[in-house]
């Protein structure tokens, strides 16, 4: 998380505009280490789209949004 924000820190973009681009970033990044662990192991358990979905989304949601805000919040007041 810290190397993405070093690398998104250096950009000349507004405090908001980083926020939003390292966010997105998580989101991005956590959905598709989701459908990587799916397509490793999770096709065997389940092997339909809804896995994949739930392998995916998941992660996204709460490393990428939760924990991506909960960077920002101690990166900023720290």
């Amino acid at each position: 998380m810290k190397r993405i924000w070093n690398i998104i820190d250096k950009t000349a973009c507004s405090k908001k505009t980083k926020n939003t681009m390292y966010i997105s970033t998580a989101i991005c990044i956590n959905l598709l280490l989701g459908a990587i662990l799916w397509i490793v192991l999770g096709q065997m358990i389940f092997p339909d789209i809804l896995g994949l979905l739930c392998f995916s989304g998941y992660p996204a949601i709460f490393f990428g949004l939760f924990g991506g805000i909960l960077f920002l919040y101690n990166h900023e007041f720290s």
